[in-house]
């Protein structure tokens, strides 16, 4: 058990207290971290049973924020969390991959991380210390994590930089990245930027990087003042040198040539039938079946870096910066407002843009700030398994799904048109069909197309590559737009969206221990030469945005009322408003500022709603003469309704003999002139014409 130890230091003029020893003691380690009063308790378990051989580090990582931790209780039937929410979902998934790179890759026991936020200001976002909280308890847990790493959040306004900025600086910003990494290497980025050229992200992510080396000192001497001595008894499954050597014998031109096939399903077909063969001939020569299987992939990609390094060309047979084949189309679905299809390589996409109002917002409530956020623009992402030739049913999105939606997503922030401006709520849908790699940033491309052929006036097409690397030493190669099998065996997947102007997101994940910040800078020049050939070839296909919706859009228009005016339009008991919907068809949202949006199903319902608004909000003016209706006869006089809901009395000695003659009867339609308002009191005469 680690001895109860407290240290605290000042960083970007905030307190960061790190603390262990004291709570939850029977996991294998735990760290509490406060910064700025955000609180994150990291916990870090290892299951006492070994695994068989594994090809992938058996980690899990899970944040979850607690209501409690801002004061609150949860909303709904169930006054209890639930079920992990996007947010939460997107912040675990930053954790994971920023020290996931740093554990042995031949430990085989699981390692369960979990990030418990439990109390917040709502000033500061939990994914810095979090990341921090990890970072520790990885580090002085009896596992084999080869490096201390720690992460910067850094966002540019009005050509500032900001590190570690509060909440309400985030919005609105040139650039919001978080980087994470060592004293050396940058291991993962996550960013969204507005349209900045490589050479402008590059110093930023520099500039990050020494706030990444302050903290990380920070770190270093909380560990050595534990005095932790490591004591790890880890099975190493790539020791059998011997076969690997076997298997990489076996591996020839003809076998490498197998990845030339322009299907992925062929490729796929071939290559199991030479693995069989590969596998027969081992297993003859008195080796074990299931070892062969471990080691197969392990040959397969040694070979193919050693194929890559050595003869500068891919195993498809594509120069390092060279795009695969790309094909698209718009238009392809009748009834939906706006739909593409995107092909590049065995990766296909179809997404679809449709139109809501402004109450198909998606609502989303956050509780590590307290918030309530109101999202207008979504786009959900979709691999079922029939993509890679599979079979399998998901009860719903993945992780992976759930990152990719929010990366693509992330890469149209600074290029849709300002909501004021175009009041509809855009949902954007893409079904993956096909995939062998990039299937996230065929989804941008696919979505940019959709989005045209819908209408948005976005500025222009925003497209996505997807950079690998292949390093050994000081020998690295650089490839664009990679496949899955690259992927695979590569050392880093590096995605980058953007527009002919410049970024507009970011997000990478290495293999290895990271990269410095000059290939940093080599991979994003690179990666501007494909994103500009992409774009070049989307254009052939539809070049800016339709002038037009589809028919089936239904109209939205907006009006401003003063705020005065909006209990007037709502009505008692939203009486008034409920009226207008259903007499005239439409859907009305009124904003607290005075803002209201008409969703219409045609034009017609549109002028009728907008003119039953107009006339409850118009002056109402002593001496002027209404429409009016009767609503109720009384000895004394009748009550009449006017302009769409008052309601004002006309006395028996203000009514015309003409009309007394003729009989009233409720729904009887005369005309009739104010003669008094005393506080919303209306008095009338049909005398006084």
């Amino acid at each position: 058990m680690l001895p109860i130890l407290e240290k605290s230091t000042i960083w970007c003029d905030k307190k960061l207290t790190v603390q262990t020893g004291r709570l939850a003691r029977q996991a294998n380690s735990s760290v509490l971290v406060n910064y700025a009063d955000t609180v994150i308790l990291c916990t870090l378990t290892i299951d006492r049973e070994e695994l068989e051989a594994q090809r992938f580090l058996p980690l899990t990582v899970h944040f979850s924020a607690k209501s409690y931790a801002t004061g609150k209780i949860p909303g709904g039937f169930f006054k209890r969390e639930g079920k992990p929410t996007e947010h939460e979902i997107l912040i675990s998934r930053i954790i994971d991959r920023s020290i996931r790179p740093f554990f042995d890759k031949n430990f085989n026991k699981i390692i369960s991380i979990s990030c418990i936020l439990l109390s917040t200001n709502g000033s500061t976002t939990p994914e810095i210390p979090a990341i921090i909280a990890a970072s520790i308890a990885a580090s002085i847990a009896n596992i084999p994590f080869c490096s201390t790493i720690a992460a910067v959040r850094l966002i540019q306004q009005n050509k500032q930089n900001i590190l570690n900025p509060s909440t309400a600086k985030i919005a609105g910003n040139t650039c919001d990245l978080i980087i994470s990494g060592t004293m050396q290497h940058i291991s993962m980025i996550e960013a969204s930027a507005n349209n900045l050229s490589t050479k402008e992200i590059a110093q930023l992510i520099e500039n990050a990087q020494s706030s990444i080396c302050e903290i990380i000192n920070f770190i270093n001497s909380f560990i050595e003042e534990l005095k932790i001595n490591k004591s790890i008894n880890d099975k190493n499954h790539n020791n059998n040198q011997k076969l690997l050597l076997a298997i990489q014998k076996k591996m020839d031109e003809k076998y490498f040539d197998i990845f030339k096939k322009s299907l992925k399903k062929d490729m796929q077909d071939t290559l199991n039938q030479f693995n069989i063969k590969i596998t027969e001939k081992l297993i003859k020569d008195g080796f074990n079946k299931e070892d062969i299987d471990f080691y197969l992939p392990i040959a397969m990609r040694t070979n193919a870096r050693k194929k890559i390094l050595n003869s500068n060309l891919r195993l498809d047979g594509r120069k390092n910066n060279e795009i695969r084949n790309i094909s698209s189309d718009v238009g392809i679905l009748k009834h939906t407002h706006g739909s593409s299809l995107f092909t590049r390589g065995n990766t296909q996409v179809l997404a679809t843009t449709t139109f809501g109002s402004p109450k198909d917002e998606q609502i989303i409530e956050c509780l590590d700030s307290g918030e309530e956020i109101r999202e207008w623009f979504m786009l959900h992402y979709n691999f079922p398994s029939f993509a890679v030739g599979e079979v399998a049913t998901k009860p719903g999105p993945t992780r992976r799904e759930i990152g990719h939606g929010k990366l693509a997503a992330k890469a149209f922030a600074h290029v849709l048109p300002i909501k004021n401006d175009f009041p509809y709520t855009i949902r954007n849908v893409a079904e993956i069909l096909e995939s062998d790699g990039s299937s996230s940033m065929a989804t941008v491309c696919a979505t940019s197309m959709a989005l045209m052929d819908a209408g948005v006036p976005i500025k222009k097409h925003v497209v996505g590559i997807a950079m690998g690397l292949i390093k050994e030493n000081d020998q690295a190669i650089i490839l664009s737009d990679i496949s899955g099998t690259e992927d695979m065996f590569g050392d880093m997947d590096f995605k980058i969206t953007g527009t002919e102007d410049g970024i507009t997101a970011l997000q990478m994940d290495t293999k290895i221990s990271g990269i410095n910040t000059d290939l940093l800078l080599r991979i994003l020049n690179q990666s501007t030469d494909g994103i500009n050939f992409i774009i070049k070839n989307m254009i052939k296909t539809i070049s800016t945005h339709s002038a037009n919706f589809k028919n089936n859009v239904n109209p939205i228009s907006t009006m401003n009322i003063e705020k005065h005016k909006i209990k007037d339009v709502i009505g008692s008991g939203g009486k008034t408003i409920k009226n207008i919907c259903e007499t005239t068809k439409a859907t009305i949202d009124v904003a607290q500022n005075g803002v209201v949006k008409i969703t219409a199903p045609n034009t017609e319902s549109m002028d009728a709603a907008r003119s039953m608004i107009n006339s409850i909000i118009v002056e109402i003016k002593i001496g002027k003469i209404y429409e009016c209706k009767v609503m109720k006869i009384m000895d004394f006089g009748i009550v009449v309704s006017f302009m769409n809901g008052k309601q004002g009395l006309i006395h028996s000695s203000e009514l015309s003999l003409e009309l007394v003659e003729q009989g009233l009867q409720i729904g009887t339609q005369l005309n009739a002139k104010l003669i008094t308002n005393e506080n919303g009191r209306f008095k009338l005469s049909a005398k006084k014409l």
